[in-house]
């Protein structure tokens, strides 16, 4: 029987839906990053700032990236720019950073504890949200993708 520790199993899952992320981004022609009804790179945005968000200790202040552009991760606003691939996979290295800070500070014991954020739920369901935000938003994305008929992001679990 394996033993590992709910911790490392919970960074397992994240980590490579966060790759998919990444990749979304390397992917996608320029004509449909661009492009203002599908807002594909909203998706991208929108999905990342949740680690932003909900990776936060208690007091930390929660800043949306907005590039130095009319830029909003926000559905419900319309951008009159957008960032480049390149900002935005900056952003997502950077959300890479801190989620590894965030589950560095963690221990199975942890994990049950109240979200510094919102104290409603768990450290863990935090984190599992995260996992099931962003991979819904890599579906969509890869949905405009094969719509298109490009490249899609390909699946990735543990030890792909």
């Amino acid at each position: 029987m394996i033993n590992q520790k709910m911790v490392t199993i919970l960074e397992r899952q994240l980590e490579p839906t966060l790759q998919m992320l990444e990749q979304l981004v390397e992917v996608c022609s320029e004509e449909i990053w661009q492009d203002q009804k599908t807002l594909y790179w909203k998706h991208i945005l929108h999905a990342i700032t949740g680690i932003e968000f909900w990776f936060r200790q208690e007091g930390e202040q929660f800043h949306l990236p907005d590039f130095n552009k009319d830029v909003t991760p926000d559905f419900d606003k319309e951008c009159k720019d957008h960032p480049t691939k390149y900002e935005l996979a900056k952003y997502i290295n950077e959300m890479k950073q801190k989620s590894q800070e965030f589950f560095n500070r963690l221990n199975d014991e942890l994990l049950l504890e109240p979200c510094d954020i919102y104290n409603k739920i768990t450290k863990a369901d935090a984190i599992l949200m995260q996992v099931r935000h962003i991979q819904h938003h890599i579906g969509y994305c890869n949905n405009i993708l094969s719509a298109r008929k490009n490249e899609t992001v390909k699946w990735l679990g543990h030890g792909e």
